[in-house]
């Protein structure tokens, strides 16, 4: 394309091209009559170069083929003016031409030239291929690919093809950018943009990746920017050695790879010889526990003032193991390992020595640190100097049970060899039990360490064959707690025979339940009446229980159980044999009423429900506590004892009257008790007429009670009182009156006569009251205050006999009440 320039009225160029004017680019078009578009809205292939502005120059197409379908403004090129105050001339491919004012003459200018980014490197080429870099540029930019691919057939230059790479870069077209790379038989940049695409999504960072292949760093970083891939970013900056950008932007923008470049510049660093900046960029890395050290490996000063900068334990055991090499630096050496608390390194610099203050400020330091390692070299040490016990010592502490163990068997000091061994592996236990068996002394430790490598049987055999009986003793026990199951049937019985002869009966027991030997263990303790425990019981109850063999056994254990006192264990047994009527006899000798009534409520057997209510009636408690009384009712209902139930509601009307004179709440309990009995099929007639004379005989003295109190009846009531009175010659005929008492009607009259203040004649009744009771006077104080009789004596100024014989009373309503349960119940609670 060529070019032309004049001057302007200020004597300044003024460029041009093909005659356009200087200006914005709206003014040009609109000034230019060739740049009108024709009738299909489409303007001519015309390239517009322009000026900007002072300081940057725009060189745009504005390319619009005709018949094309598009219509626009592309940019092409932009970059900053190379002098300062220059002025765009003219334009000739390859060059812009810029015109600069000469300082030192007026009017007169200084021209330059700036060559064109596309075509950097072929300033040397002719007017041909400029004029096909020109073409591949223009179709590059619009996209029009298939004039772009005839001008590649055209082109034969390889250095042209590398800057067509180049243009496909700012075009963003990769399908372009690999025909070019094949052009320019670039193997290695193909095969870098294939694993880019493959590798990286972003359009971008594949752009990028091809033009760092290309050399193009501002190009790529752009467009790292773009996509964000900062990772790709970093790595650029790090291979290009713009470090200072890679640190900036994985500290700002991506932490993951900060600790990495760090090192990687440290060890750039490091090759340039910049050793302080290096090792600061180690630290940073976290690397310098080797890094750095490994670089002042020929600098001891250096690495000594370096690890005491730090306090590092494991900088301080490097260093010690580096400053030990050189025995001008021995002390160095010890701070060092003292201060990273390796002990082992500190006793063997210190035993190497041949001092004996170093020698003994080794075994201080085995002693106050107990450390393992420390101990075992310490023990080798004092090995090789004879010194067996204290080296026996110290590989005790370091856990060396097998090297102490085999130092032991060879100075043959057997008293400590048995407690070595124990303690080490199964061939030190073996090798050690040979070595004893054959010494004098020691056959029960021999028999004891073949039980703890595994070979029970044969310590036994052996253990049988010396009579040893505490090893024995000891091998059971562990037998008992391992369950080994390698020990034979024939061996366990030989086991128990030997604790039988030797009255050692719960071990026998013991062994054998281990054994699941279980009928012969109960047999030896039903023959030997070995106390039963909960714990031997567990021992002795066999997992499984659905066969009748272990149902019978369950019933023989359970029967052992009670015979031996411990009757919840009896019932637990009964109830996993099946039989609960027998367990809840034995569970009514323990006499725990709350698991009683639970079993009873789990059992729901008529037969469990009727022996619970019989127990909890015995107890009395349900005289005062209502919940108990209706736990017993509602046991005889769920059992169907209605004859037992009127019974229990008869002897509460019997409590009512002997405990509180309550002859109301009576009759309710007799009321119940005959419709009980009414409900029975085919009740006794009998029965039916004696309950409900009782209940005529509560109701009639009820009433005789009211009318004491009321002043028209009373003398009627007091009639009837004698009456009742005069047909009891002694105590004895107070079965006539039943379920009145007798001590209740003179009790009656003697309140009555005591409000009457009739003193004498209340005397009267405490004397005859007295007399029908014969020798058994103190029951009297059951209906009696012993402050009313005094107060009665008192008044008719008599003196009231000894009360000595009064308080001999029996207190027992209950042996006058009438017995509930019959004798067959009573034989049901004594378990045989």
């Amino acid at each position: 394309m060529g070019t032309a320039w004049t001057r302007s009225g200020t004597g300044r160029p003024r460029p041009f091209t093909r005659g356009c004017r200087t200006g914005n680019l709206s003014e040009l078009v609109k000034q230019e009559d060739s740049l009108q578009p024709d009738e299909n809205g489409l303007i001519p292939d015309v390239l517009i170069s322009f000026l900007c502005s002072n300081n940057a120059i725009g060189l745009f197409k504005y390319l619009c083929p005709i018949n094309s379908h598009s219509v626009g403004l592309v940019g092409k090129e932009y970059f900053k003016m190379p002098v300062a105050n220059g002025d765009l001339f003219g334009v000739d491919a390859p060059h812009f031409y810029i015109a600069v004012p000469n300082s030192e003459i007026k009017e007169n200018f200084v021209y330059y030239r700036h060559l064109m980014r596309n075509f950097e490197g072929l300033q040397q080429l002719n007017a041909t291929v400029r004029s096909q870099l020109l073409q591949f540029s223009n179709n590059l930019t619009l996209g029009v690919m298939d004039s772009v691919f005839k001008v590649l057939k055209l082109i034969k230059n390889e250095q042209v093809w590398r800057n067509l790479a180049k243009m496909c870069v700012h075009a963003r077209r990769l399908d372009v950018a690999r025909v070019c790379l094949g052009k320019m038989n670039d193997s290695w940049g193909a095969n870098i943009l294939r694993e880019a695409q493959k590798k990286y999504p972003q359009t971008e960072a594949q752009v990028a990746v091809l033009a760092m292949h290309l050399g193009m760093l501002p190009q790529a970083e752009i467009l790292l920017n773009q996509c964000e891939r900062y990772d790709l970013l970093v790595q650029m900056y790090k291979n290009s050695g713009q470090w200072d950008k890679a640190l900036k932007i994985a500290e700002t923008s991506d932490r993951r790879w900060l600790r990495t470049t760090r090192y990687q510049y440290a060890k750039y660093l490091k090759q340039r010889g910049l050793i302080e900046e290096a090792i600061e960029q180690f630290e940073s890395a976290n690397t310098h526990l080797e890094e750095v050290l490994r670089m002042l490996v020929e600098d001891p000063d250096r690495v000594w003032e370096f690890v005491n900068s730090h306090n590092d334990p494991k900088l301080y055991q490097w260093a010690g193991r580096y400053f030990e090499e050189n025995e001008k630096y021995f002390d160095r050496a010890l701070e060092c390992f003292e201060k990273a608390e390796d002990f082992l390194s500190q006793v063997r610099m210190l035993t190497q020595t041949g001092k004996e203050d170093d020698w003994q400020r080794a075994l201080d330091i085995g002693a106050e640190s107990g450390d393992r390692a420390a101990c075992f070299f310490l023990g080798k040490q004092l090995e090789a100097r004879g010194q067996i016990e204290e080296a026996i010592h110290k590989f005790c502490t370091a856990k060396a049970h097998s090297t102490a163990s085999r130092l032991a068997k060879e100075e043959s000091r057997y008293e400590r060899l048995f407690a070595l061994a124990s303690q080490g592996h199964k061939t030190d236990k073996l090798e050690a039990a040979k070595v004893l068996q054959g010494q004098p002394g020691f056959e029960n430790e021999a028999a004891i360490l073949y039980d703890k490598a595994g070979q029970t049987s044969y310590a036994l055999e052996f253990a049988f064959e010396r009579n040893l009986f505490s090893a024995i003793q000891q091998i059971v026990a562990n037998i008992l707690q391992s369950d080994n199951p390698s020990v034979s049937s024939a061996l366990i019985t030989r086991c128990v025979d030997f604790f039988v002869k030797n009255a050692q009966f719960d071990r026998a027991v013991e062994l054998l339940a281990s054994s699941k030997r279980f009928e012969e263990a109960l047999d030896i303790c039903v023959h030997y009446h070995v106390q039963m425990t909960e714990e031997l019981c567990d021992l002795l109850s066999p997992s499984a229980t659905t066969d009748e063999v272990s149902k019978e056994y369950l019933g023989a254990l359970g029967d052992h159980c009670a015979r031996c006192g411990q009757y919840k264990l009896a019932c637990q047994k009964f109830t996993e044999a099946g039989d609960r009527a027998l367990a809840m006899k034995c569970l009514l000798k323990s006499g725990d009423t709350e698991r009683i009534i639970l079993f009873a409520q789990v059992s729901k057997e008529r037969e469990i429900y009727v022996m619970a209510a019989n127990y909890l009636q015995r107890l009395d408690t349900w005289r005062s506590d209502p919940e108990m009384l209706r736990q017993i009712i509602q046991f005889y209902i769920r059992g169907k004892a209605m004859e037992l139930l009127a019974n229990f509601y008869e002897c509460c009307a019997q409590a009512d009257i002997d405990d509180y004179q309550n002859y109301e709440k009576a009759l309710n309990a007799l009321s119940e008790a005959y419709k009980v009995i009414g409900k029975i099929k085919d009740p006794s007639s009998s029965r039916l007429e004696d309950l409900k004379a009782k209940m005529v005989k509560c109701k009639k003295f009820a009433e005789l009670q009211k009318m004491l109190s009321a002043p028209q009846s009373r003398d009627e009531g007091l009639k009837i009182c004698r009456a009742l009175v005069a047909q009891c010659q002694s105590i004895e005929d107070e079965a006539t009156l039943l379920p009145l008492r007798l001590g209740h009607i003179y009790a009656t009259l003697i309140h009555f006569h005591l409000g009457e203040m009739d003193h004498e004649l209340a005397m009267q009744l405490v004397e005859e009251f007295l007399r029908k009771l014969g020798p058994r006077k103190g029951k009297i104080l059951q209906y009696l205050d012993k402050s009313a009789i005094s107060s009665i004596y008192k008044s008719v100024g008599k003196k009231m006999p000894q009360l000595s014989t009064w308080e001999e009373a029996d207190f027992d309503s209950n042996k006058q009440s009438k017995q509930v349960l019959t004798v067959d119940e009573e034989e049901d609670l004594k378990f045989v």
